[in-house]
């Protein structure tokens, strides 16, 4: 999943996270609940999800994706 998230563009895509049962856990989610301002999503909180739209707003620095793992 890491790799995947480097590859993440400044284009819409749609991404689903795969299930694997390697033992290991992670998570990704997506704020939700407010607005963006120019490139930036400002306030809202995460939710986790496990298929996400990424809007076309969307950069590398816009704060409105997290991933743990």
């Amino acid at each position: 999943m890491v790799a995947l998230l480097g590859f993440i563009s400044c284009q819409s895509q749609n991404i689903t996270k795969s299930s694997t049962n390697s033992g290991a856990y992670d998570e990704i989610s997506m704020k939700e609940g407010d607005k963006w301002d120019g490139r930036k999503y400002i306030g809202g909180t995460f939710k986790n999800v496990t298929t996400l739209k990424l809007a076309p707003e969307h950069t590398d620095h816009s704060f409105d994706i997290r991933y743990e793992g």
